[in-house]
Parts: structure tokens; sequence; C-alpha cells
């Protein structure tokens, strides 16, 4: 089963940015403030509880997403920006 998750980014400041999937916030990614830091992405839920470091921002988005939307890590979805500019296939077996 494939499931069409519409969803947005809004940047917060610099290195902060809201993921709003179907029209509600569903966490927050943030980036490293300099190049002394962890370079990967970080996950936030939208209630402020660690997902966890990410290798891209894509992986950060879609553990945000299927963290919020209670998507199990086999079920198939399919992240589409509201304008559809965007569309990506993701089929997980498992997580970073």
């Amino acid at each position: 089963m494939t499931k069409n998750i519409i969803f947005s980014l809004k940047k917060l400041n610099g290195n902060i940015a809201r993921v709003i999937s179907n029209g509600e916030t569903a966490g927050y990614i943030t980036t490293p403030e300099n190049e002394h830091q962890n370079q990967q992405y970080f996950a936030i839920t939208h209630n402020g509880k660690d997902i966890g470091y990410q290798d891209c921002a894509v992986c950060a988005i879609e553990r945000v997403i299927r963290r919020f939307e209670r998507i199990p890590p086999d079920e198939e979805i399919t992240p589409l920006t509201k304008k559809d500019i965007c569309g990506l296939s993701i089929s997980v077996s498992s997580l970073h």
C-alpha cells in the first residue's frame, strides 16, 4: 500500500526548518550551525522529542513524517510538495 503525503518546509531561522505534513506541524529538522559540529541533519518531533541524526535532508523529512503520521518502516510513502514540484517515492525496509 502506498500513502501520499503532502508536505512543505518553512524556514524558521538560519538552520531550523519546520516540516508541515498535510497541513499540520509534523516536526523540525536542523542543520549544523558551523563546520565543527556534526554535519548530519537532526530530526525532532512536533513536541520536541529526539528522532536522531540523519544522513540527508530527505531522510530527515521522511523520519519526521513517518513518526508524525505513525507509518511503519516497511510501508511505502510518497512525499509530495504542495505544488507537486518534487515527487519522491521512498520505500524503506530499515531506517538509518
